[in-house]
């Protein structure tokens, strides 16, 4: 007796060849699943990165306008008085007539930036925060008593030739395209080139100094009361260059 032939069974040149109608039905949930596993990574991928930084202080516009950026946002801001929380990563440049405050969280320091600077955040941790003033002028006011945990918490200010680190002073920066001048209104900074770091010079309280491109800092020069309050006055870091007697480079 002849064996029925199984479902998609053919005989060809007396070989037989058979399949399995089954295969497909077998193979589809896991295509399914797949599909499906695939459509949900997708899904989730833009909330991962719609995430905002965290927050690290905030952003107060004093006057004129302040323009605020990072990777996933930019804010413009016109209004005097208004507030935006800082961001890890955020970019500040500010307008004409323009004057910016920024306040650091958990760290004991201050920021006003005058007009037409560009600012922005590098590593922030408890020990460090690391800022960077590329161009215009900023005051950096680091409050902290001998006994208070802050002490150990140092600020230190980049421009694209020099750092000036400090650990509790009160000290005005000016940043233009050829020089760089940090006057010490209270406590002492550290004024280091970073072409030639053992070049560091210690700027103490009453004191100034200028780092023009190519040398390394000037000797610190004593400031008058008088010209320290016009300094921290103006607005243009070239007047504030202009304001002080350096020896030349």
């Amino acid at each position: 007796m002849e064996t029925p032939l199984a479902p998609c069974t053919k005989i060809r040149h007396g070989v037989r060849i058979t399949c399995d109608l089954g295969m497909n039905q077998r193979m589809r949930p896991p295509l399914r699943l797949f599909l499906l596993g695939l459509l949900l990574l997708l899904l989730a991928l833009p909330l991962q990165s719609g995430a905002q930084p965290p927050q690290v202080g905030r952003i107060i516009l004093e006057k004129g306008v302040v323009l605020v950026q990072n990777a996933k946002r930019e804010r413009l801001l016109h209004k005097a008085g208004s507030v935006l929380p800082m961001l890890a990563g955020d970019r500040i440049r500010t307008g004409a007539e323009s004057v910016v405050t920024v306040k650091l969280r958990g760290h004991p320091a201050s920021v006003v930036l005058q007009s037409q600077s560009y600012f922005e955040l590098g590593e922030l941790t408890p020990e460090l925060s690391l800022v960077r003033l590329l161009a215009g002028k900023g005051r950096f006011k680091i409050r902290g008593g001998a006994s208070s945990s802050s002490q150990r918490q140092r600020l230190e200010v980049q421009s694209l030739r020099a750092s000036l680190g400090s650990g509790n002073a009160d000290f005005i920066v000016g940043v233009t395209d050829s020089r760089i001048a940090v006057l010490v209104v209270s406590g002492s900074v550290r004024f280091t080139p970073l072409s030639h770091p053992k070049q560091a010079v210690a700027v103490s309280k009453a004191q100034a100094s200028l780092q023009e491109a190519g040398y390394a800092p000037s000797p610190a020069v004593s400031v008058s009361k008088l010209v320290q309050d016009k300094v921290g006055a103006q607005d243009d870091p070239g007047d504030f260059v202009a304001a002080i007697l350096f020896p030349k480079a």
